[in-house]
């Protein structure tokens, strides 16, 4: 006999339903599994920067970063994005990337004046 662990979605009953887009965990499907978070928070000047942070893992796992206004009212994905909200509007992000050691944040300031910018990541398991 084999044990599974199922979540459904409201209205749906979990002993029945076959749909996988039905549930809200399902042991028989992987997922991403937070292994490690935090905030990094980086001094930028006028100009594109590269910040980094060691990851902390013995491979290159998976990573998602948000970048973070002080005021907390906006909070953005990289893309090519800016924030609308002053006086960051002139501030990008504009992707995140992992290597062997380290998150690597990538973005754009047309600030004049020296600027402390807060991201936060998540990493993820990534088993190959």
């Amino acid at each position: 006999m084999s044990h599974k662990l199922v979540v459904s979605k409201a209205l749906e009953d979990a002993l029945t339903i076959t749909d996988p887009n039905d549930f809200i965990f399902n042991s028989d499907y992987n997922t991403f599994k937070i292994i490690a978070s935090g905030v990094a928070s980086f001094d930028i000047g006028i100009g594109v920067f590269t910040k980094t942070i060691a990851h902390g893992q013995s491979y290159t796992p998976l990573a998602i970063a948000f970048m973070i206004c002080d005021t907390n009212e906006e909070v953005m994905l990289p893309g090519f994005q800016w924030f609308n909200t002053s006086p960051y509007d002139d501030l990008g992000f504009y992707e995140v990337r992992t290597n062997s050691t380290n998150i690597v944040f990538y973005g754009r300031s047309f600030r004049a004046t020296t600027t402390t910018i807060k991201f936060r990541y998540y990493i993820f398991e990534s088993p190959l």
